[in-house]
């Protein structure tokens, strides 16, 4: 199995030579939408590539059509729109790089960026930077961010698509604008389904748009800008070296405490109205929560209104203090990137640590984040001291996020605060939970138990 070092040096690319500012969505709701689009956007590539070599034969008076290198790699800049939507990202694409290799049926892209919420003792360290990987081989998709290798196999068997294996069944659509020249463009369209490269006068692709129409989704727009081709693996040589399947499928866990007695940790938790089930969710403490939270008060998206969490929940979690990987997870139900799913995962808050996001260590600037993984819960009377499960929660008491967001000065103390910790925000959160009268700093306990009870 690929050590844990290993896939940390894989994640640490040249990152201050094309970095950037990254931008803002919440790292849960990024990854998950990064791995739908993908996943699609891989299938359509691969149809394509099918449907193309079925294609008439163009005109041989006509334009040459660019040949594409079985090995490449370039500078890419690339965005997603969904639905008309220009999506963010936690770590932008644009300023990354791209190694395709047909003959070995893997390509892997890689971007790097800092982090503006960090906290002020990172600036300068590997800590203020998000480092973020896609390898696609002949039968899989993995991600590692910031050195911790997700799997994304939850989102279907999304496999090696050579990018423009459409462009022999291609037909020259004329000469188009591009950033003040033209260029020749070539398309291909399969259905609903559109397939566009600009290539310059040499065949060199310049810039691309994939169009994909996916049932039940909606409509999926990728849109990559290519610079510094090279018929080689030079702009990103070293990405695959160390790289270990296994590592993804079956990741490491930290190493086992001395004592194996379970603990007791309090967490918290935005969550929809009247859903209790904690199994497969994202938690943080205090600190970690904040930071998640101020960031998308600092972007004007506040998590009460752009994740639909009304309420907030303090629980303890009763569990087994051998940490493991930290699970991504999204929605209700959840969906989960990385392949942990017995022992608690833990990281910390936006994978700002070292190394492996934190995963093993103790990271008091940005708090902690957790993962509560399904196939970990502790059931009727079980409990981790028996070894079959290894977390079990009890609440302590819930709020309505607007008391917090709206009523105690925590959106103002966010911005005061500019980055983690976001000790003044910290404050308010914590007080929300030990009193009850806003007047004191609280927030009412809102009359649950009943629906507590029925989750579990």
């Amino acid at each position: 199995m690929l050590g844990l070092h290993a896939l940390q040096l894989i994640g640490a690319l040249a990152q201050r030579d094309f970095g950037a500012a990254v931008g803002a969505l919440a790292q849960r709701d990024w990854l998950h939408t990064h791995a739908r689009h993908q996943t699609i956007v891989a299938d359509a590539h691969r149809r394509a590539a099918i449907a193309a070599t079925l294609a008439p034969v163009e005109d041989a008076t006509g334009p040459s059509k660019p040949r594409i290198p079985l090995l490449w790699s370039a500078k890419v800049n690339q965005s997603t729109i969904i639905n008309g939507q220009v999506q963010a990202t936690i770590v932008p694409l644009g300023d990354g790089r791209m190694v395709e290799d047909t003959r070995a049926k893997r390509k892997a892209t890689f971007s790097a960026a800092k982090f503006p919420w960090a906290p002020a003792s990172f600036v300068g360290s590997e800590k203020e930077w998000m480092n973020f990987t896609t390898f696609f081989t002949s039968d899989y998709m993995g991600f590692l961010l910031n050195g911790q290798p997700l799997d994304a196999s939850i989102y279907g068997a999304a496999k090696f698509s050579a990018t423009f294996g459409w462009l022999i069944g291609a037909h020259a659509g004329g000469m188009k604008p591009y950033n003040g020249s033209s260029f020749q463009s070539w398309r291909f369209d399969l259905g609903a389904d559109h397939f566009e490269l600009l290539a310059d006068a040499h065949g060199v692709p310049v810039y691309s748009v994939t169009n994909v129409s996916a049932p039940g989704l909606g409509n999926y727009t990728t849109i990559v800008s290519f610079s510094g081709w090279r018929a080689d693996a030079s702009q990103l040589p070293d990405v695959w070296v160390g790289y270990n399947e296994t590592a993804f499928k079956e990741p490491e866990a930290c190493p086992p405490p001395s004592d194996p007695t379970p603990v007791d940790t309090p967490i918290f938790i935005f969550h929809p109205k009247n859903n209790f089930d904690i199994a497969g969710q994202d938690v943080g403490d205090g600190t970690g929560d904040v930071f998640f939270v101020c960031v998308d008060v600092l972007t004007n998206k506040p998590s009460g209104v752009d994740h639909h969490y009304q309420w907030l929940t303090s629980w303890t979690v009763h569990h087994n203090p051998h940490l493991g990987q930290y699970q991504n997870c999204n929605g209700y139900p959840p969906k989960c990137l990385g392949a942990n799913d017995f022992l608690v995962g833990h990281e910390a808050a936006q994978g700002l640590g070292a190394p492996f996001g934190g995963m093993c260590e103790t990271n008091g600037q940005t708090g902690e984040w957790w993962s509560l993984p399904v196939g970990g819960e502790c059931k009727g009377g079980a409990t981790p001291e028996g070894g079959t499960c290894t977390w079990k929660a009890t609440r302590q008491k819930t709020i309505d996020s607007k008391c917090l967001l709206d009523q105690l000065g925590f959106k103002e103390a966010c911005k005061h605060g500019g980055r983690a910790p976001f000790e003044e925000a910290t404050k308010i959160f914590y007080g929300a939970f030990a009193h009850d009268e806003p007047g004191q700093g609280g927030c009412p306990p809102l009359n649950v138990s009943v629906m507590v009870e029925q989750a579990q």
